[in-house]
């Protein structure tokens, strides 16, 4: 659903950019409802 959009956003980014943005995020949504997104397996 939002993988395909994600994908291509941080593909626009230094790699750098991109690695620091996720793991920034991860650690947000760690512990709140919006967890249960990125668990899901993608396509």
């Amino acid at each position: 659903m939002y993988y395909p959009f994600v994908r291509k956003a941080l593909f626009q980014l230094d790699p750098e950019r991109a690695h620091e943005f996720t793991f920034q995020q991860l650690r947000r949504i760690t512990g709140t409802p919006f967890e249960a997104l990125v668990r899901q397996k993608v396509p």
